[in-house]
């Protein structure tokens, strides 16, 4: 069987050494720079976590001109399907594991960039944000055959990715 990370596994270095540089930039800028530069580079990351968000949901799998469109509405019936249907822990723990990986740095970075903006964040606005972007990725997986399945499992695993990532920025950024 093959997973979902393989097929974008080509995509994987030049979009590591992206990251790798983009972060080592901006934490240089950001210890240096003020707030509107900082608020830049976290934009920048953003953009970055949210592109690599996007090609490892949105590379289409497969002959996707024979794909069917896919949708399951029912919660938790893949995780359920994954962990005593098709006895697969690995499978459960590649897909679960994935997707809330994914969503932990957008959720972290959504915090920052609410709090030095705003001068504040909370957790329903950064788990809300990891939703409406899941619900994107989800509803273009949907309308566009890609061999993905439209689940909402996806929407709640990736909500609590952004959440842990709010978590993890409350744990290290207040009080």
């Amino acid at each position: 069987m093959k997973h979902m990370w393989q097929d974008f596994s080509q995509f994987f270095p030049v979009f590591l050494i992206a990251v790798v540089g983009v972060l080592f930039l901006s934490f240089i800028k950001v210890r240096k720079g003020d707030l509107k530069k900082r608020i830049i580079y976290i934009d920048a990351l953003l953009i970055l976590t949210i592109s690599g968000i996007f090609l490892v949901t949105l590379v289409p799998l497969g002959n996707v001109l024979e794909s069917p469109r896919m949708i399951n509405l029912i919660p938790f019936l893949e995780i359920y399907d994954m962990l005593f249907q098709r006895q697969s822990l690995t499978g459960f723990i590649w897909n679960v594991g994935i997707n809330i990986i994914l969503f932990v740095p957008f959720g972290f970075l959504i915090a920052l960039r609410r709090v030095w903006k705003h001068g504040e964040s909370s957790a329903g606005y950064v788990a809300f944000s990891g939703l409406m972007l899941s619900f994107f990725i989800e509803s273009f997986q949907l309308i566009f055959p890609m061999g993905r399945m439209a689940d909402v499992d996806d929407l709640i695993i990736n909500t609590l990715g952004a959440y842990t990532g709010y978590i993890i920025f409350a744990k290290f950024f207040t009080e």
